[in-house]
């Protein structure tokens, strides 16, 4: 068969571009499509270490920590209180605080330490325990002093960090006044 000459001949070859074009375009657009689902499902499950993200932790410390919150409100000594009062009541709050960290931590290390911030969230509430404990002591040894919030490695309260964790729990107001 004779090639094509003339406009026949522009037409088959307008024909094979137009479909090089075509073809071009479509393994294009399911690259772009693959590439951006790879990237949006590695995304989707890799661990983000700024918050608690695991569903089962979120919800067992969203749990507990409600209950933690419940008990350190309804635990709090009235201002005029006196100071074997207030000291008991801080007592007491610290105790609920620390069945909250128990709570959670009964996930088991392995659940506890694949979610990165948790650990050191969890560490964080002890610290804050220990705070308030240096404060009840002091003000039962008769030397009062301010309670002094311990600090992150930036000089920022953990108070602040605690808060920004992804999760349903922020420090109850309770926990860092002086009483």
């Amino acid at each position: 068969m004779a090639e094509p000459t003339g406009r026949a001949h522009y037409e088959v070859m307008a024909g094979r571009w137009r479909h090089r074009v075509a073809v071009a375009s479509v393994v294009l657009a399911i690259t772009v499509v693959s590439v951006t689902l790879a990237g949006l499902w590695r995304f989707a499950t890799q661990d983000r270490p700024e918050v608690v993200d695991q569903p089962t932790v979120v919800r067992t410390a969203n749990a507990a920590c409600l209950i933690m919150r419940k008990g350190v409100h309804r635990l709090a000594a009235v201002p005029e209180s006196g100071i074997a009062k207030r000291v008991a009541a801080m007592r007491a709050q610290n105790d609920e605080v620390l069945l909250m960290v128990d709570r959670i931590r009964a996930l088991g290390y392995d659940v506890v330490s694949q979610d990165l911030p948790l650990q050191t969230w969890l560490n964080d509430w002890e610290r804050l325990v220990g705070a308030r404990e240096a404060y009840a002591a002091s003000l039962l040894a008769g030397r009062p002093r301010q309670l002094a919030l311990p600090e992150d490695g930036d000089g920022e309260p953990i108070t602040t960090r605690m808060n920004d964790i992804g999760l349903d729990c922020t420090v109850p107001v309770e926990l860092t006044g002086a009483g």
